[in-house]
């Protein structure tokens, strides 16, 4: 993964490894800010629809039972924009999501492809439409609150307040291995607590004994965050016997609450073929067996908490306040409030590497572009094979790879986030989930709006979406 301050090194190579492109740059000086925004545009449109000619994917985040919202975004693109998805990821919340969605069954027709996202799209409302309250995917283990955390915490060193059993029989329910082999490829991000590492598991992945609903326990595993649940152990290998050697993992938001860094690529491809390991370090990020992602040229992003670009934390009041005060003091909200806080702000970084990661790709294709507009038949026929191989070894890629031979492209990036945030990380009821799915078909409109340059389709997301009646004031 790329951190910003890396981002210099990466603009000098860009311009000393390729022959003229530094006397280009020179002449035409690119401001950062215009170089984001460049990174980051998408081709005006006038059309109301998604192009069915390009390849796209669906990043969902985390955000504990905030994902009504990207359910209500997700429902946007697909019914009313008909944007059809080549695949998914997913975090906590988001790997739920993306499992739902991503049993489409693939189809080379357009159209039959469409309608059966169509179909998974309105699964993900129904499933958010029967959970009525949080006690459908946690339970909190007995004897309750008050002795838990003065007996199991400070005594014995319980592992966990809730059993989310519940959360996994939802799983189990709603998520079908068969239909998931005829669907869209989906990877769902996870956190081993043992070493740290964060991974990245698809359902075509290799399992201990070929039990392929072992993917299952890494869905689960995806949303349960440390102490709040307890994690499942998950073997590793079909030598792996003994169950005190099997890792927990928990959920992937404690590393990456939005899985988009993966979209590039920080390795050389020689260097992978030189090395013949079956896993290179630069895709150490997927377990064995998931297919990195494919060729895309659109990313779709849905984040469950407020976001604006350059801005590194969005003020979110809490309702967990005492009343008539704004101060939390009851631990077990201090606690849920600490979650929240990990939750609606760890996704920033991902973001930023994104439109950074998207501008640097846009910033080398256009020095590019430039300099080998000026080159004769015979220049650009000496100037092609060095830019090969120069090519190889830039580290930064794209899976938008030019189809000239030319460097990786950037994506058509998008991001849709709330405006504010509807609901606390375990806050779950009718009225809420209404809202959320309601606010994320509006801001999914918006964004086709003022990224696409699409007209309204406002009206459609008040008739499937309506906002719930307000409750009746307590006198």
């Amino acid at each position: 993964m790329i951190k910003g301050s890396r981002f210099l090194l990466l603009l000098v190579l860009a311009v000393v490894n390729v022959p003229g492109l530094a006397q280009e740059a020179d002449s035409h000086p690119i401001d950062p800010g215009a170089a984001v925004a460049m990174g980051n545009s998408v081709t005006a449109q006038t059309l109301d629809h998604c192009d069915p000619g390009k390849k796209r994917a669906l990043v969902l985040s985390g955000g504990g039972l905030k994902g009504a919202f990207e359910a209500g975004a997700v429902y946007h693109f697909i019914v009313h924009r008909s944007c059809d998805f080549n695949e998914i990821a997913g975090v906590s919340v988001g790997s739920l999501n993306a499992v739902i969605l991503a049993q489409a069954q693939r189809d080379d027709n357009p159209e039959g492809s469409l309608k059966n996202m169509a179909v998974r799209a309105e699964k993900l409302v129904e499933v958010w439409q029967s959970i009525r309250s949080p006690k459908q995917i946690l339970k909190p283990r007995w004897p309750g609150w008050t002795w838990a955390l003065a007996l199991r915490y400070g005594l014995f060193g319980t592992e966990s307040m809730n059993t989310f059993d519940p959360l996994m029989h939802l799983i189990q329910t709603n998520v079908d291995m068969d239909a998931l082999d005829r669907g869209r490829p989906v990877r769902v991000g996870s956190v081993s607590l043992w070493d740290g590492t964060y991974r990245e598991v698809g359902p075509s992945a290799t399992f201990p004994n070929n039990d392929r609903k072992i993917f299952l326990q890494y869905v689960y595993a995806s949303a349960l965050i440390p102490i709040v649940g307890k994690l499942p152990r998950i073997q590793q290998s079909a030598q792996d016997t003994d169950a005190k050697q099997w890792i927990q993992y928990g959920d992937g938001g404690i590393l990456n609450n939005t899985p988009i860094f993966n979209y590039f690529r920080k390795c050389q491809p020689q260097v992978i073929q030189e090395q013949g390991a079956a896993e290179p370090a630069c895709l150490s990020w997927l377990r064995p067996g998931t297919p990195p992602p494919q060729n895309l040229q659109q990313l779709f992003v849905v984040v469950t908490s407020p976001y604006t670009k350059n801005v590194d934390r969005y003020p979110t009041e809490s309702k967990l306040v005492d009343h008539g005060s704004k101060q939390v003091t009851d631990g077990r909200k201090i606690l849920l409030r600490t979650v929240d806080l990990i939750l609606e702000t760890d996704f920033r970084e991902d973001l930023t590497l994104m439109l950074e990661s998207n501008a640097l790709l846009a910033w080398r294709k256009r020095t590019y572009d430039a300099v080998t507009a000026t080159l004769t038949p015979e220049q650009r026929a000496t100037f092609d094979p060095k830019f090969a191989e120069i090519n190889q070894s830039f580290p930064l890629h794209s899976y938008n790879e030019s189809p000239d031979g030319g460097p990786s492209l950037p994506y058509d990036a998008v991001v849709v986030a709330p405006e504010k945030v509807y609901a606390e990380s375990f806050e779950v009821d009718a009225e809420n989930i209404a809202l959320q799915f309601h606010y994320g078909c509006l801001e999914a409109d918006l964004m086709m709006q003022e990224d696409f340059h699409m007209t309204s389709m406002k009206e459609k997301c008040l008739e499937r979406f309506p906002l719930p009646p307000p409750k009746p004031a307590h006198p």
